[in-house]
């Protein structure tokens, strides 16, 4: 017996092109889902991240000091494509410090210090509807992302096996057979 969802490759992808990147909600939306989908991050996690967290090491970047469940902090290997979505939204809603997901009113004005676990429940139940996925929670990226990664972890890094996708020009892990 299987419990909850998971997507394959081509499933994740579909969600992360659907939010109108012509629009400033659009735009924070995709970063939201490319954040999920990319590194794996909780709700809760996700709402605390801030610009901060966000640093190159290495040859790569990573989310860094990541308090995550339980109070554990961990680091999380950030895809290129990640970093790039959440650039887009960064620069758009003229952002340079502090939480890096925030408020969007109706009219696209960026507005308050942050969201709520609410608002991410909200961004992945809207464009799962668009897709006809009626039963797919933020925990379903979140379990789409940690079932195709390497369960050993190299250079304190969740996620070290990447492949790049044609199409959606991002790298996600390869699948494991």
């Amino acid at each position: 017996m299987r419990l909850g969802n998971w997507l394959t490759v081509d499933e994740a992808r579909s969600p992360w092109q659907l939010p109108n990147t012509y629009t400033v909600k659009g735009k924070r939306d995709r970063a939201i889902l490319a954040v999920l989908l990319g590194c794996g991050l909780r709700r809760k996690e996700l709402i605390d991240l801030t610009i901060d967290h966000i640093q190159r090491r290495e040859d790569h970047w990573a989310i860094v000091d990541l308090v995550g469940k339980g109070g554990h902090i961990r680091t999380v290997q950030m895809p290129e494509w990640v970093k790039r979505t959440i650039d887009d939204w960064l620069t758009l809603a003229e952002m340079t410090q502090g939480k890096i997901f925030r408020c969007v009113c109706r009219t696209g004005v960026v507005w308050g210090t942050k969201i709520t676990e609410k608002v991410v429940w909200h961004v992945v139940k809207e464009y799962a509807g668009r897709l006809g996925v009626s039963k797919l929670a933020p925990h379903d990226l979140r379990r789409s992302w940690r079932i195709r990664a390497d369960p050993i972890p190299s250079r304190s890094c969740n996620r070290p096996n990447y492949r790049e996708i044609p199409g959606m020009q991002a790298t996600v892990p390869a699948r494991r057979e």
